[in-house]
């Protein structure tokens, strides 16, 4: 054998080797993976995947079906069980790494576990939809970089994975609109698949079909070609109108946004039109839901099958499920979205003929807000007419005494008075209805003439309403009643500003302190909260103005009554008063800012704006322990640091309590420090002597001492030398103020007097002598008698004693020994609060400046260490010493300052 053939002898061997130790590390790789892919470790996700990844970069070639086990074990394991987004990284860098080295069967493989992994859930929730947007990604990445002849190949498992996904996909907004926009990618790749496959796989899955036809629709802006629209109608048909069972309305929803691509001939009049009609007759209260979708989404007129439709679904009108009633009524009010005048008058009649009917409040409330809602979609160029015939059949002052039913039909007319071109008698008599209603119902009507006259921009009444029975009403009813809320409101926004009307009604509203109490409170709907803040707002800007020179008067009443609105638990209520607050903000500028953080801080501290809210209708449970979110709480104050001006050094310092709060500090610490920063100014202020003396004085005199440690973290934070200068210089006068050699005097005996409650006596012993001592006896006594008389002086004082009855020599001698400990304790009780309080105060400001306390050791040796030796402050010493500690020595785990602490002190 030559040289050269026994070098290619070794050389294959060497290969085969190579080889076969490439194989036999893939395998234990594999076998480590296996053991860790279902591993709760986010470390343990991150070691095994990465070794895996970089060992099939590695080795010259991974068997299919190894591949088809490493895809499914991660795709499986991420879909089951992963949370995290590192997990989700690691499995697309895996499946990343194994389509390049074997695209088809990585493919294939992830095709079958994304159907085989997600059947279809008709309880979907948005939180499952959302953790299946990883698995979406890579499904659209893998497709994405696939050759044309591989996605044939492949064709009817990739419309399968696509329609599974779209699916789960359908349950929530974000999962969605994040989908939507990746499909785009490879839309134009995977449209012919669909339109070759979509009909077979639809037969099997028409859900998972309609989702992805769904989702090809979002992502596509033009049009759909024609083949999938008529297999969309189909499916339509067979899933959401002759369905035995309701389908999900995750599906509904997504699915009838495709509806506007279909046209009237022949997609609907031929096709869903027939199927529609049967659908009513055979079971409208499952057809109905798919029929609302539909309905909803055609984009051309349908008045020529409006009135067999409405005659259909007039019996689900008043169907006591309430969402087989709302999607009925949904189908009523679409109709007349496109629909003629007289669909629409027929259409509202026949509404109206069902709410006269009716005999369950919900269900009135239900017809009513339909009729409401009609008001929002007629497309009539003349309204006018109709605008009067519906306000006069809802806003008028009828026998109903529920307040939601009146509520729902008030609020119908004040959509439709909103679309008349002009006010009109129709609106005059909706005025003087509202006054005709029962006491007890005739708020709502007042606050839906406020919303009218808002809405429309109205400066004055309608012709014929005089404002002076309104004005008569608002001033002699009670002042916490709900109607005296849209009464103001009403007046203030139709007075001349500076009239006597508008001056009287201000000051009613202006002082309308009974709201904000308890029962009160407790009958706000949010609804009211709304109106009250707007009528806040109105009492805050026009207020009368009698000198121009002279610093704002803000009413109290008012600005009570916001601080309770930027907190209400209703969302609704919080936006108009967030609203609110700016507008007022953008008028006033920091001086309402000033006043208003001043009230939230100290409403917030003594408990108050917790406790009337727990009253609120809708307060979270349990309602004894709700406390407002530290997260409200930010908004308000982002809101009350918006003003814009050269001078906010008061702002600044009237707002730092207020951003020291614990609750908000958990949330957002760091708000006033931003926007101190922010501000060109702010060095300016610091270095103004009298900014910093007073924002000290506020901070070292706070009540509050979680507020004042915040605060003074807060000041030290500013990084302003001269600041911290004068903060220890309080500090430190505060403290030498002390008599270290009164503390070092107390004695045990004071101490345990110190401790004895308020008129218990502490020493006893002082009552404990001879009553009989000193008692001289009486001439011509024979000295047996005088001893048998001592005798029984003891035993009256024993018995006594055993009685707990004092004689009283012995109550004398107690009252003068009580006044004398009294004495003691009062005296004991002022040093250990004057030393508790300087002693805190040390202990918050060592706590915030760590350097400055290393600095000052002279109050760690000359006050702090002595006062530990007193009985008295011991314990508070204690407390500045640790401190001290902390801010020398970091925390180790070893425990090394307790062990120190133990040792030498």
């Amino acid at each position: 054998m030559s040289d050269d053939e026994v070098k290619n002898v070794e050389a294959d061997e060497n290969q085969e080797k190579t080889t076969r130790n490439e194989e036999d590390d893939l395998k234990e790789e594999g076998r480590r993976f296996q053991a860790a892919v279902n591993d709760p470790s986010l470390r343990v996700h991150g070691m095994s995947y990465t070794a895996l990844s970089k060992i099939l970069e590695r080795v010259e070639e991974v068997p299919a079906p190894f591949v088809k086990g490493l895809v499914k074990m991660s795709v499986s394991s991420s879909i089951r069980l992963y949370g995290q987004p590192k997990s989700f990284q690691h499995v697309h860098r895996l499946l990343r790494v194994l389509a390049k080295r074997d695209y088809s069967t990585t493919l294939k493989t992830l095709l079958q576990t994304i159907q085989s992994a997600l059947p279809l859930a008709s309880n979907l929730s948005e939180s499952k939809s959302l953790s299946q947007v990883p698995t979406a990604k890579w499904l659209v990445d893998i497709l994405a970089s696939g050759k044309p002849e591989i996605l044939q190949e492949n064709s009817l498992e990739i419309v399968g994975a696509l329609g599974t996904i779209s699916y789960w996909m359908s349950g929530s907004d974000k999962a969605w609109k994040i989908f939507t926009k990746k499909f785009g990618r490879v839309l134009t790749q995977i449209l012919p698949i669909l339109e070759s496959k979509i009909g077979e796989f639809s037969k099997e899955n028409p859900e998972k079909a309609l989702a992805l036809i769904a989702v090809l629709g979002a992502s596509s802006s033009n049009s759909i070609p024609e083949a999938l629209l008529q297999n969309f109608t189909d499916l339509l048909s067979k899933t959401f109108l002759l369905a035995k069972l309701r389908p999900p309305q995750f599906l509904v929803d997504r699915s009838s946004k495709i509806v506007k691509f279909l046209q009237e001939k022949p997609h609907f009049t031929e096709n869903l039109l027939p199927n529609i009609k049967k659908a009513l007759l055979r079971s409208p209260e499952i057809s109905i839901f798919g029929i609302q979708g539909i309905i909803e989404n055609v984009e051309f007129p349908l008045d020529a099958c409006a009135q067999d439709l409405l005659k259909s679904t007039v019996s689900a009108l008043s169907n006591a499920d309430s969402g087989i009633r709302e999607a009925a009524i949904g189908v009523a009010v679409a109709l007349t979205r496109k629909s003629g005048l007289p669909v629409i008058q027929k259409i509202l009649n026949t509404l109206f003929d069902q709410f006269s009917v009716a005999k369950a409040p919900e269900v009135k409330i239900s017809l009513m807000e339909g009729i409401g809602r009609v008001a929002g979609t007629v497309e009539l160029a003349e309204i006018d007419k109709l605008c009067d015939e519906v306000l006069g059949k809802t806003a008028k002052a009828d026998k109903e005494s529920h307040d939601g039913t009146i509520e729902s039909q008030w609020n119908a007319a004040v959509e439709w008075a909103v679309r008349l071109s002009k006010p009109s008698a129709a609106l005059t008599t909706a005025f003087k209805e509202a006054s005709k209603l029962q006491p007890a119902v005739k708020y709502i009507a007042y606050r839906a003439l406020a919303d009218i006259v808002e809405r429309r921009s109205m400066t004055s009444l309608p012709d014929g309403i005089d404002v002076k029975p309104l004005l008569v009403e608002l001033e002699t009813g009670p002042k916490g009643e709900l109607c005296s809320i849209g009464l103001a409101l009403l007046i203030l926004r139709t007075a001349k500003k500076g009239s006597i009307e508008h001056t009287k009604a201000w000051s009613r509203a202006s002082h309308a302190d009974a709201l904000y109490k308890e029962k009160p409170l407790s009958l706000t709907k949010w609804q009211e909260a709304v109106a009250w803040a707007k009528l806040v707002e109105i009492v805050i800007l026009d207020r009368p103005v009698i000198d121009k020179s002279a610093a704002p008067n803000f009413s109290q009443p008012a600005l009570k009554s916001l601080s309770l609105l930027v907190f209400w638990p209703d969302w609704r209520v919080r936006r108009q008063a967030s609203k609110s607050l700016l507008n007022i903000l953008n008028i006033e500028k920091a001086l309402f800012a000033e006043a208003l953080a001043d009230l939230i801080f100290s409403e917030t501290t003594n408990g108050t704006i917790d406790q009337l809210l727990r009253r609120v209708p809708g307060c979270p449970t349990p309602t004894d322990a709700w406390q407002v979110p530290g997260e409200w709480y930010v908004s308000t104050l982002k809101h009350l640091l918006t003003p814009k001006e050269p001078e906010l050094d008061k702002l600044a310092i009237h707002t730092l309590l207020l951003a020291s709060i614990q609750r908000l500090v958990e949330v957002d610490g760091s708000v006033w420090l931003r926007w101190v920063h922010e501000h060109r100014e702010s060095k300016t202020w610091q270095a103004s002597e009298l900014f910093r003396e007073t924002a000290i004085q506020r901070v070292l005199q706070c009540k509050d001492r979680g507020v004042r440690n915040t605060a003074l973290i807060t000041l030290v934070a500013l990084h302003d030398e001269r600041l911290r200068q004068d903060l220890w210089k309080h500090v430190e006068a505060n403290i030498r103020e002390l008599e270290i050699k009164d503390y070092g005097r107390i004695t045990e005996n004071e101490m345990a007097i110190y401790k004895c409650p308020e008129g218990q006596l502490y020493n006893t012993r002082v009552l404990d002598f001879d009553e009989a001592a000193g008692i001289k006896g009486t001439k011509g006594t024979s000295i047996e008698d005088q001893l048998a008389e001592i005798q029984l002086i003891r035993e009256l004082a024993e018995k006594r004693r055993k009685e707990g009855k004092l004689s009283a020599k012995q109550k004398q001698v107690m009252d003068k020994e009580l006044a004398a400990e009294k004495e003691t304790r009062d005296a004991l009780k002022g040093l250990f609060e004057t030393a508790e309080a300087k002693l805190d105060e040390a202990r918050a400001m060592v706590m915030a400046d760590a350097a400055g306390a290393f600095a000052r050791s002279d109050l760690l040796f000359d006050y702090c260490m002595p006062l530990t030796r007193s009985l008295l402050v011991a314990e508070q010493a204690a407390r500045l010493f640790l401190a001290y500690r902390d801010a020398c020595f970091e925390h180790s785990d070893d425990y090394l300052g307790t062990f120190f602490w133990l040792k030498n002190v």
